[in-house]
């Protein structure tokens, strides 16, 4: 098994605690060993633990690194799909600008590699972080080409959570039939997969929300 393999499989398959123990035990074995690129997978999986714990800045901390191995070995796939997490945790950490500027270098290579998922997704992050700086045209422009990637794709949980993102931009710009025809298709897709419960009972209670009410994202 790959030291990347290695570290995937640890970290969706034990605890977080164990996981986080297993993983730095590697990138100790992979400094040791002067394995740059088992660094890289060390540092990315450990990002991958702290952001699903909420801790962005330790996230950020991991994930810088491995973006810098990657790029150094040449790595380019993994490089970009690090530069769209940092980009999404900048934008978790509230630092819009600098959140779009990783992410829109993250696009170039993304289309560069013809990486049509991780285009989707790095889209995605963008059209977030144009909606926090109140550009609300070009977020929606981010958020349709993601749409019109995922739909290609047939990956419908992304799908879902773009048109989420889309409704909400929708909902900023006063737009609150287009922000409610966003959040049923997402519904709608959510209920086809028979999944993520709790994103369906978020969108359900925007549905459920009286217009007057309704603080906007």
């Amino acid at each position: 098994m790959s030291g990347r393999r290695y570290c995937a499989f640890i970290a969706s398959s034990a605890s977080a605690a164990f996981a986080s123990g297993a993983v730095r035990r590697a990138l100790d074995l992979s400094h040791g060993a002067g394995d740059e690129l088992g660094q890289a997978h060390a540092h990315y999986t450990l990002a991958y633990l702290e952001q699903r714990q909420g801790r962005y800045v330790e996230a950020l901390a991991h994930l810088e690194p491995a973006r810098d191995r990657y790029q150094a070995l040449g790595h380019r796939h993994t490089y970009a799909h690090a530069m769209n997490g940092i980009g999404r945790l900048y934008a978790q950490l509230g630092d819009y600008a600098r959140s779009l500027s990783v992410c829109q270098d993250a696009v170039a290579v993304m289309e560069d590699l013809d990486d049509q998922f991780g285009l989707g997704s790095v889209l995605d992050n963008a059209g977030f972080a144009h909606h926090h700086l109140g550009r609300h045209a070009q977020a929606m422009a981010c958020y349709e080409r993601a749409l019109r990637i995922f739909q290609e794709m047939g990956d419908r949980d992304s799908e879902a959570s773009t048109s989420e993102h889309l409704g909400d931009t929708h909902l900023a710009t006063g737009d609150l039939v287009g922000a409610r025809r966003a959040w049923q298709r997402a519904l709608a897709l959510l209920d086809a997969v028979e999944q993520g419960a709790a994103d369906a009972e978020r969108l359900r209670a925007k549905l459920d929300a009286p217009a007057a009410g309704m603080r906007r994202p």
